[in-house]
């Protein structure tokens, strides 16, 4: 799937499960100012938390996007509880802090969600 089609629909799934249509951001307005390193986010989740919610479900799109045989998804119905796991992940696994946040990501659904 061609990236703009995917940032797309990260945006529609971003606005649905957001809560608020009104506080609804394009995730590239939200890519722009996330930190780029794991250890930072982690730090910015703290005051930032719808941020680093539509960062997350963004990159769980993109791995559902890829379509590779073995994908690893988020799967809980709730994106709160997850991105609160993901958070609290990405913090206890201090190895993880000097990855691109979107990689530690990654790591953190595989972990939790094995493939």
């Amino acid at each position: 799937m061609a990236k703009p089609l995917r940032l797309v629909l990260a945006a529609m799934i971003s606005i649905t499960f957001s809560g608020s249509v009104v506080r609804a951001e394009k995730v590239s307005e939200v890519l722009a100012r996330t930190p780029k390193k794991t250890a930072d986010f982690v730090a910015y989740c703290t005051d930032h938390f719808g941020d680093c919610r539509t960062i997350i479900i963004s990159v769980d799109i993109e791995h559902l996007a890829e379509s590779k045989p073995h994908v690893c998804t988020i799967r809980s119905k709730n994106n709160d509880v997850a991105t609160k796991s993901i958070v609290g992940w990405l913090a206890q696994h201090k190895e993880i802090h000097g990855k691109p946040t979107r990689a530690g990501i990654g790591a953190a659904i595989k972990a939790l969600w094995p493939c």
